[in-house]
């Protein structure tokens, strides 16, 4: 009887998280809780919302808010160094071997130009001056005509931050 009544918390357990995960839309996941329950709760799961956990923390039952917080957050904070890590692995293989992807600031402006960016990865506090067209939104080094609509750039101090939210917009 208690297998079943813990079975049957598990399985409810799981459905709140897959409502949960309906109503806030998101890609990661982090489970926190007793080790035991939350294993036994992801077992539950729908294969789609298994595929999203990028890890588990674990506290006690009765962990404050605060506890349970600052565990997912340390949880959360080391898949995203991992993710950028692998992100930044897969842009070295692709570079080396010749395949798409370019390194380096007028190459990555220029690719930003054509509108063949898949994925931008910016070294954490880079900045660089540069250009930026008010009429197209071209941005990259700093020239006083834009070479894609012939319109006079704005100079920028960091066309890094500037140019690829310019590009985002205009996307």
């Amino acid at each position: 009887h208690d297998a079943e009544a813990r079975r049957g918390h598990l399985r409810r357990a799981a459905e709140a998280v897959e409502q949960a995960v309906a109503d806030w839309p998101c890609d990661r996941l982090v489970l926190a809780g007793p080790d035991e329950a939350v294993a036994g709760m992801t077992e539950h799961l729908a294969p789609s919302i298994r595929r999203m956990i990028v890890g588990r923390a674990g506290v006690d039952v009765s962990a404050s808010p605060r506890v349970v917080l600052d565990a997912v957050l340390a949880v959360a904070a080391s898949a995203e160094r991992k993710h950028e890590a692998e992100v930044v692995e897969e842009l070295r293989q692709r570079t080396a071997g010749g395949h798409r992807g370019v390194v380096g600031l007028e190459e990555t402006f220029a690719a930003l130009a054509r509108r063949t960016v898949e994925t931008l990865v910016v070294s954490e506090g880079f900045s660089a001056p540069g250009a930026l067209c008010p009429s197209c939104a071209w941005a990259g080094p700093a020239l006083r005509l834009c070479p894609v609509c012939r319109a006079t750039t704005d100079e920028v101090v960091d066309i890094v931050g500037r140019g690829s939210r310019a590009y985002m917009e205009h996307t």
